[in-house]
């Protein structure tokens, strides 16, 4: 018998049926996506074939598209509507306001305008916002599992992160290896830091990005129910990884993040949970600095005993401080637009082009290079991001399931811009997701949020 023969009820729960299909679907299919781009993203986006055209930019690029394609043309069983918030406002505006300050800077001799440098940013920008709008989208879609999509990343993490392990001890050829399928670090890092481990990324501090941002998303789940065994496994592996990394600013944002989680769930009147989190930050703390000091372990020493080396040296801090002076002095040449980004300018300006508003050397600090590239429109978007997350700290807010997710994230993205460049890594993607399920309605009947925590460990309860 047809479907049109049925009784109206009858083809309604078939239709149903067929949207539950697809919208699960579509979570494993998005979460394929977007974990590929942590296990394969920065050795396919060295040779992608469609590199070349406009606006096609990266690995994920032409997956992403087809998938948002893919929710255009079926537009059956949306069960809400997007609407424009702040997150939309940051990410579509920003670009906007850049490439309108370009044309103002391509006119100018003294700076050596970079339009590859403006389309590799645009299409960042662009790929980050996809990438919120398909989450978002998810979620307005029937049988939608923002879960399954964290698992799937998760488990490409956990991957980066076991390989990060193998490095350290040199386990067969896997340093090699990694660094022909990755492409290899800068020779001045490998001959004086050799013992550092990176997993699956370009770059060790890139990497310990990316597992902060996991522990933060693997523990999510300790907002509303207890903790699972396998989830309280990868928060360990992710922090291993980290620790694995000698990333002295991952070190100080997972003790950011872990301090302001203590407090989050303190001010939250979950005091229990929040003692806890803070008597575990601490144990942790006082544990290493005694493990590392009285073993000598040597790819510790340097976080304690800071070598005493020159400014021009890339380990130095006074170094760093003096190029972030320099990107500030450029900033206030054009402090509203700054320069707009350039490769010319900042990448390697020594060996291609070199002017007044040139800065050469290592610039991990994020807010100096954003001030030299966008001026104060830039740093009002950190600001923008910063205070997106953060605001779901208030206790209006925590009823929200990721409220925390979300609080901590914009703890971590403050504190690791600091000292690393994180607006155009790939941990964005990662803050992006973030902020695609923190901003969707996520019913309490989900089963995203009902699952049994079948095997949990006994630690972490919410009060009633």
């Amino acid at each position: 018998m047809s479907a049109i023969g049925l009784p109206y009820r009858a083809r309604l729960q078939a239709q149903l049926e067929v949207a539950h299909v697809k919208g699960r679907t579509y979570s494993h299919l998005l979460g394929l996506v977007l974990a590929s781009e942590f296990i394969v993203g920065t050795a396919a986006g060295r040779v992608i074939p469609y590199a070349a055209i406009p606006m096609f930019t990266g690995w994920l690029d032409l997956p992403l598209r087809l998938l948002a394609l893919w929710l255009i043309l079926d537009r059956n069983w949306r069960v809400g509507r997007l609407r424009i918030g702040m997150w939309d406002g940051l990410l579509l505006g920003f670009p906007i306001i850049v490439g309108i300050s370009y044309i103002f800077t391509n006119s100018d001799p003294s700076i050596a305008s970079d339009f590859e440098s403006y389309r590799g940013f645009v299409g960042d920008m662009v790929r980050f916002y996809t990438v919120y709008l398909l989450i978002r989208e998810g979620y307005n879609r029937a049988g939608f599992r923002g879960d399954v999509v964290v698992k799937y990343v998760l488990a490409a993490l956990a991957a980066s992160a076991f390989v990060s392990i193998l490095q350290t001890f040199n386990v067969g050829p896997i340093r090699e290896l990694t660094d022909t399928v990755y492409g290899p670090v800068s020779a001045f890092m490998s001959l004086n830091e050799p013992y550092r481990a990176r997993g699956l990324s370009s770059h060790w501090n890139g990497f310990a990005c990316n597992m902060v941002m996991a522990i933060i998303i693997v523990l999510a789940p300790l907002n509303w129910r207890r903790l699972k065994v396998y989830e309280i496994g990868l928060a360990l592996l992710f922090t291993i990884g980290l620790l694995v990394s000698t990333s002295r600013g991952g070190y100080a944002t997972l003790g950011m993040v872990a301090f302001s989680a203590g407090c989050y769930y303190l001010y939250t009147r979950r005091r229990r949970t929040g003692a806890v989190i803070l008597g575990i930050l601490f144990s942790f703390v006082a544990v290493f600095a005694v493990l590392a000091v009285a073993l000598d372990i040597p790819r510790f020493r340097d976080l304690f005993q800071p070598p005493k080396v020159q400014s021009n040296d890339l380990d130095s801090w006074k170094y760093r401080l003096e190029v972030g002076e320099r990107l500030i002095d450029v900033g206030l040449k054009r402090p509203l637009t700054g320069t707009g980004p350039s490769a010319f300018l900042y990448d390697a300006p020594n060996l291609l082009y070199k002017s007044e508003s040139s800065v050469e050397g290592i610039r991990d600090m994020t807010y100096p290079l954003i001030f030299a590239q966008f001026g104060l429109f830039g740093l009002f978007f950190m600001a923008g991001i910063i205070l997106f997350f953060v605001r779901y700290g208030k206790r209006a807010r925590a009823v929200h399931p990721y409220a925390a997710m979300a609080f901590l994230t914009g703890i971590a993205f403050a504190v690791q811009s600091s000292v690393e460049f994180v607006l155009l890594s790939k941990a964005m993607i990662l803050v992006c997701i973030v902020a695609g399920m923190v901003v969707s309605k996520v019913a309490a009947n989900s089963p995203e949020l009902k699952q049994r925590a079948v095997g949990a460990l006994p630690i972490f309860p919410r009060r009633a």
